[in-house]
């Protein structure tokens, strides 16, 4: 069973078990919280999608907060003597997904 769910604007495939990065979360290390927003739900017979799985919800536990590598941004202008090096790290939450219920189980 897995199902994608919505988490800061961007979709991600969610089994019980399983661990991502996402963007940044204001959630503290340690602490579980709910991912209410999935978009399709797939299980061994059964696919659901759009408002059929909105009855779905992922639990997950924040295991850390870091930042991913460093990506390198160069801009030149050629034969103006224009150089500019840039660097940025992007922020991310490491979440491990505990389980995945409907709204009858609780």
């Amino acid at each position: 069973m897995y199902c994608y769910a919505d988490i800061k604007g961007f979709q991600f495939r969610v089994e019980p078990g399983g661990r991502i990065k996402v963007p940044t979360l204001n959630h503290e290390v340690g602490s579980k919280f709910e991912i209410a927003d999935v978009k399709a739900y797939f299980d061994d017979n059964n696919a659901l999608f759009g408002s059929d799985c909105s009855a779905y919800k992922a639990k997950a536990t924040v295991l850390e907060h870091g930042k991913a590598d460093k990506i390198i941004v160069f801009h030149k202008k050629r034969r103006k003597g224009f150089k500019r090096l840039r660097g940025h790290r992007q922020g991310y939450t490491l979440i491990q997904i505990d389980e995945i219920t409907t709204a009858q189980e609780g």
